[in-house]
């Protein structure tokens, strides 16, 4: 899978958190009197937002919906909700990319933007891991001096400030002049303070920011998140240690103090005691406003719209399964066993069949497509590109039953057979649309038609040469069908005939026979007239060119094939 395939999905990634971002950040400021600890586990939300896409709630939803196909309208709704959180199509992307400008220049943009990326990432986590390996450092050659509710601390010659290392066996980290410096009191407040961080756990919700930040450091919702963590994460102490009953004065005396003497700014690895906005949170304790009680208005307005924000992903893909379970279970032939691999070297394509087995070579996947749902290619909408050039050779064995069957019955099985091994071996997903497009219309001249019925000994079958058409026992639907195989536009039965005919149809080939019909050159527009003409001749039906809708085959999902 191609960086350029991703980028739908990244782009619906980015568009989804920026609004979960946004909707935090609104948040959060209605409740800047409430407590900062509320308002710093809504940024840690928004953070750990950043690595979970809502389309894992959508696959969540649809796997525990239970599999039906009744329609109703829910169905409806679920489209409409699905494609709300998925504002952006494969489409739309993959034509610009091939319109708009060459595929290597667009390959090289792709390079030079990956390589951007990877240099930020590296530069964040090498800057984090200096820092890491610097303190962790520190900590080996420190000496024991004291603990703290049963965390150690320790004491160092070097120049930090007083902070929290470690997540799983956390120690509290001091200068060693630091004991003499401040007061019992004072070091008692700072303490309580490290204490905190311990509890609350806040160096594994730093830890997991560097880790979101180094994926997203492109995103500036990032950087405002990592801000808004490190002063709410701030803020919460305090209010902690303002509650525990420790005086306002002193305490902020402490935090001073610890600032006049020990200037080394607080590292990414380490929670300390001079975070955040040093100012306001000097203004709040000094003034004892810590924060006002969750009112119950706001309570409920905060767990509404948290579960909304999960929920509307997850009751998406449960509304939307039934229409997902539905066209899965619309082909109800299968090959019994079947043998995928990828063929990409292989130039010319073969494929064969029996009434034991089917088997292709160098198949490209696009072409397959057609022949599952006998569309042209124009009719698949949304395909990523790969799905153009990938071929693969196929090996299918067919049930045993079916060998009893007339060619006619296996023709009717086969193109839902295909369909059921796209959407088990490549988890195709697809819905269908229309267009107004350019067709052929097979329609009867003026007088009775030339097309004789078929006899009832007749068997199904149809042969098709460079200038002649030999059908036996065949509809005028599937004759439409065979002709606009051969033609640059879907011939529709309009002909009104409902029975089965048996005839040959013969025109002069082109001046090239080894042209086909269907290239773009000026023998096969004189190939196609005389096949016209042929049609008008001998079966008194013609061809008429107009718009009419077309149904369109629209890719909601499709992977590479799994393995055998």
């Amino acid at each position: 899978m191609t960086l350029v395939s991703l980028l739908p999905a990244l782009i619906n990634h980015l568009w989804q958190t920026t609004a979960v971002v946004a909707i935090i950040w609104a948040l959060t400021s209605a409740l800047r009197s409430n407590s900062a600890s509320l308002r710093f586990r809504l940024w840690l939300i928004a953070s750990i937002k950043f690595l979970l896409p809502f389309s894992l709630l959508i696959a969540a939803g649809q796997h525990l919906r239970p599999a039906t196909t009744s329609s109703s309208p829910a169905q409806t709704l679920g489209t409409i909700v699905t494609h709300a959180v998925q504002p952006y199509q494969t489409a739309v992307l993959s034509t610009h990319a091939s319109t708009v400008q060459p595929r290597s220049t667009a390959s090289r943009l792709t390079e030079i933007c990956l390589a951007l990326w990877a240099f930020g990432a590296c530069a964040v986590l090498i800057s984090w891991t200096r820092s890491w390996v610097t303190l962790r450092s520190t900590v080996r050659h420190a000496t024991l001096c004291t603990s703290v509710s049963g965390v150690p601390v320790l004491q160092t010659s070097s120049l930090v400030e007083p902070g929290v290392f470690g997540i799983l066996r956390p120690v509290l980290l001091i200068p060693s002049n630091m004991l003499t410096r401040l007061s019992p009191q004072e070091l008692d407040a700072i303490f309580t303070h490290e204490l905190c961080h311990i509890r609350r756990r806040d160096n594994l919700a730093a830890a997991l920011h560097t880790l979101v930040f180094a994926i997203f450091w492109f995103h500036p919702a990032v950087w405002l998140i990592k801000a808004r963590l490190l002063d709410e994460r701030e803020l919460a102490c305090d209010e902690d240690v303002v509650s525990s009953g420790k005086d306002p004065q002193l305490y902020a005396e402490s935090i001073l103090n610890v600032c006049k003497f020990y200037l080394e700014a607080p590292t990414s690895s380490m929670a300390g005691v001079t975070g955040g906005e040093l100012k306001r949170r000097i203004t709040r304790i000094m003034s004892q406003k810590i924060h006002t009680r969750l009112s119950g208005y706001r309570a409920v307005m905060v767990v509404l719209l948290g579960l909304a924000i999960l929920s509307l992903p997850f009751a998406a893909g449960m509304i939307n399964a039934r229409h997902v379970h539905a066209q899965t279970a619309e082909p109800t032939a299968a090959f019994e066993v079947v043998s995928i691999h990828p063929d990409p070297n292989v130039r010319n394509m073969s494929m064969s069949g029996s009434p034991t087995s089917w088997n292709t070579t160098g198949a490209p996947l696009k072409l397959l497509l057609s022949n599952a749902f006998s569309l042209k290619d124009f009719q698949i909408l949304q395909a990523p590109n790969w799905v153009n050039s990938a071929r693969y050779t196929i090996h299918a064995r067919l049930p045993e039953q079916m060998s009893k069957l007339s060619d006619e019955e296996l023709d009717k099985q086969f193109g839902p057979m295909l369909q059921s091994m796209l959407i088990d071996r490549f988890h195709l997903r697809y819905h269908w649309t229309t267009q107004e497009r350019p067709v052929y219309s097979l329609v009867l001249e003026k007088g009775s038609p030339r097309v004789p019925p078929a006899a009832p000994t007749d068997k199904y079958g149809l042969v098709v040469g460079p200038n002649f058409y030999e059908a036996h026992a065949i509809t005028m639907s599937n004759f439409a069908d065979n002709i606009g195989l051969n033609l640059d536009h879907i011939v529709q039965d309009r002909t009104g005939l409902t029975g089965t005919y048996t005839f040959k149809l013969t025109y002069p080939p082109s001046a090239d026979a080894n042209i086909p019909l269907g290239a773009s050159s000026s023998s096969q527009v004189e190939s196609e007239s005389r096949l016209i003409s042929a049609l008008s001749d001998q079966l008194g039906l013609k061809l008429v060119a107009e718009k009419r809708p077309v149904k369109m085959l629209v890719i909601d999902d499709i992977q590479r094939p799994t393995p055998n």
